[in-house]
C-alpha cells in the first residue's frame, strides 16, 4: 500500500469549506492525481495537506475510487475559486475521509522531523499528489496519531461548543497553539517573580488559596489578540497572554465575537458591585 500527501492551495481551492460539507456526501472527496495517476490505486493512505508556510495536515482517508477522467462534483465545484477549472475533465481519485482534524498539523512540525525534512512536497511543491516513503509514512502516521490525541484532549474538556468568529477551526488552534508549554511556563515564572502568586486576571481567583498544593502552580494562559485566522501563524510574546482561571477563559470565547478581558473584567466587577445573585 502507497501513502500519499494530496495537496490543495487555499487560494485556488476552499479546501476548509469543501470538508465541512463533506459529511453530507458521504466523506467522499475528489482530488487530482496529476502524474501520478498510474500509480494511485484503491486502498491507498490519503493525507491531505495544506499548502504553503502556514499549512500542513489537515485530513486524512484512504483511495476509494482509482483515478479516471472526470469532473468535479456538482457539489465540490462551489468550493472551487476558478469555476472554469471546476468543469474541466481531469484524472481525478476519489478519496473517502476517515479524518477531518479541527486544527492544523502546522508544516513546521513535519518539516522538523529529519525523517521528514526530505519528502517529495518540499523538494518539488508544485503538484496536487506526492508519494511519501514507507519509512516516511511511519514517522508521519505516528505525528498524526499524535496531533489527534492532543484534539480529542481538546474536545473532551467540553470545549467544542465555544466558538470565536471563525469558527471552531480557530479556537481548536488557539488550544492546540497554547499547548507549547515553554511560553505558558515563562508566563507564569514571570508572575510569580513579580506578584508571588497565579491569580486570574480577571476575577482575582487564586487556584493555590483555595485548593492548597493541590491547586499549587495551576493556571490556564490565554492570547489577548484573537488569531486572525486558521492559518496565520502565531508570533507570541509574553505581554500577549493573560493568565485567567478555567470559568473565564471559558466565558472570554462564548458567542460568535470574542470578549476582552477589560470587558469581562467589568461584567464581574459591575455584578459584584451590585452583589446580584448568581442565576
Amino acid at each position: 500500500m502507497q501513502t500519499w500527501l494530496f495537496q490543495s492551495v487555499l487560494e485556488r481551492y476552499d479546501l476548509l469549506g469543501a470538508l465541512q460539507a463533506a459529511p453530507e456526501h458521504g466523506m467522499l472527496i475528489s482530488w487530482k492525481t496529476g502524474k501520478y495517476t498510474s500509480r494511485v490505486r484503491r486502498g491507498d493512505r490519503a493525507i491531505i495537506w495544506v499548502s504553503g508556510k502556514a499549512g500542513g495536515v489537515i485530513a486524512s482517508g484512504r483511495v476509494a475510487e482509482a483515478p479516471s477522467m472526470v469532473p468535479e462534483e456538482s457539489w465540490e465545484a462551489v468550493f472551487n475559486k476558478d469555476p472554469k477549472e471546476a468543469d474541466l475533465l481531469a484524472q481525478r481519485a476519489r478519496i473517502m475521509l476517515d479524518q477531518v482534524f479541527s486544527g492544523i498539523l502546522p508544516v513546521s512540525e513535519v518539516k522538523a522531523k529529519p525523517a521528514l525534512s526530505g519528502m517529495s512536497i518540499f523538494r518539488f511543491a508544485q503538484s496536487s499528489a506526492f508519494p511519501v516513503t514507507s519509512e516516511e509514512a511511519v514517522v508521519i502516521e505516528g505525528m498524526i496519531s499524535e496531533w489527534a490525541g492532543a484534539l480529542a484532549d481538546y474536545a473532551e474538556q467540553g470545549a467544542e461548543d465555544a466558538g470565536v468568529e471563525e469558527g471552531r477551526l480557530t479556537w481548536a488552534m488557539h488550544y492546540i497553539r497554547e499547548r507549547d508549554r515553554s511560553i505558558v511556563k515563562k508566563k507564569k515564572e514571570v508572575e510569580l517573580e513579580r506578584a508571588g502568586r497565579l491569580q486570574c486576571e480577571v476575577c482575582g481567583f487564586d487556584f493555590a488559596s483555595t485548593y492548597g498544593d493541590h491547586g499549587d502552580g495551576f493556571i490556564e494562559c490565554h492570547h489577548k489578540n484573537p488569531l486572525a485566522g486558521p492559518l496565520t501563524p502565531p508570533n507570541t510574546k509574553l505581554k500577549d497572554l493573560a493568565l485567567i482561571c478555567a470559568n473565564c477563559h471559558r466565558m472570554l470565547h462564548v458567542g460568535r465575537l470574542s470578549t476582552t478581558i477589560e470587558q469581562l473584567r467589568e461584567i464581574v466587577a459591575g455584578r459584584l458591585q451590585l452583589n446580584l445573585p448568581r442565576r
